[in-house]
């Protein structure tokens, strides 16, 4: 069962049985793959049962009524969509291939021919930030081992931190200062960033929430609350060695434009708060920070994943979409 979101210029279709990953798609010619792959009955009939959990070839064939050979066809067009992820693991008799949702969110996102006419973006490493405030427990990671000593705050401004493709503290704040590319004959218009992100609990937790706030230019856009801090299920991209626990995170989109603030197309913040109200300048760093503040209701910590770590291989994604004057 799904339900049908509509606010401004997402729809979100979300299914009542995940966990709370989601997967952001702009509508567009490039990801007409993805389309594809669900304009089959039998291909969605096979997603709704791994809603439910993961499953092998043989029972997926058997519940849908179709020939294992078929299943696996379907399957891989799926994973070449990006929307299942399998792995062979030993079965019962021999080895088995066990598939599962890679997310149980998908966001889809319409962009009008004013918002895509004229937009610079780029990606922003997760240990690029510029200043930290933090509190153990702790760490950095590369792709291929933690950085000097997990639970250490000093460490957080080692010169290594900017390598970093995961990182975690259970109180406090990191804070990037984002590159503004625009210049004086350009009016920003709207602000997007995107970024993989959970709660940060001992090992992991899936019910563990988080209050987790954000601020723009140091003024408020709002809190979202994780749901928890995921590590029952590998991340798609987390490297083998990692065996600590935290696995992924969910992706979340911020964005500042003329109407508003919102995280996910929802309302955040101040009502009334728009654009105009975060002082952006022409060649100015913008500053991001990312917290969990003690006195909030769930103080539940973050993780933040980059490249490398997670469900999304990505950084921080910055979009600036604007107008020539």
């Amino acid at each position: 069962m799904t339900i049908l979101n509509l606010y401004g210029s997402v729809i979100s279709v979300c299914s009542l049985r995940g966990k709370g990953v989601d997967m952001q798609i702009p509508i567009s010619p490039e990801n007409y793959q993805i389309f594809n792959s669900l304009a089959s009955p039998t291909r969605l009939q096979i997603l709704n049962l791994l809603a439910e959990g993961p499953s092998n070839i043989h029972s997926l064939a058997q519940a849908v009524g179709i020939t294992p050979t078929m299943a696996v066809k379907h399957i891989r067009q799926l994973e070449a969509a990006g929307l299942v992820v399998s792995e062979t693991l030993p079965g019962k008799r021999g080895m088995q291939k066990l598939c599962r949702l890679k997310d149980t969110h998908l966001v889809l996102t319409f962009t009008t021919r004013e918002e895509s006419a004229n937009c610079c973006s780029y990606s922003m490493p997760v240990g690029m930030y510029v200043d930290c405030d933090v509190k153990a427990p702790c760490g950095l990671a590369t792709t291929s081992s933690i950085i000097r000593l997990a639970d250490d705050p000093a460490f957080f401004m080692a010169p290594e931190h900017a390598d970093a493709a995961l990182v975690w503290f259970s109180e406090g704040w990191i804070e990037y200062a984002l590159p503004n590319y625009l210049s004086e004959n350009m009016r920003l218009r709207q602000l997007r960033l995107s970024f993989e992100i959970c709660s940060e609990a001992k090992g992991f937790r899936e019910d563990w929430p988080s209050d987790i706030h954000f601020t723009i230019n140091q003024k408020f856009i709002g809190f979202w609350r994780s749901p928890g801090d995921f590590g029952a299920v590998r991340g798609a991209f987390t490297p083998k060695w990692w065996n600590f626990g935290t696995q992924y995170g969910i992706r979340k989109t911020i964005t500042v434009n003329e109407r508003g603030t919102f995280i996910d197309g929802l309302p955040a913040g101040e009502p009334g708060c728009t654009l105009a109200d975060f002082a952006f300048e022409p060649k100015k760093p913008i500053r991001f920070r990312i917290a969990s503040p003690p006195e909030a209701r769930h103080p539940g910590g973050v993780n933040l994943f980059g490249k490398g770590f997670g469900n999304y291989d990505q950084d921080i994604l910055v979009y600036l979409d604007y107008e020539t004057e």
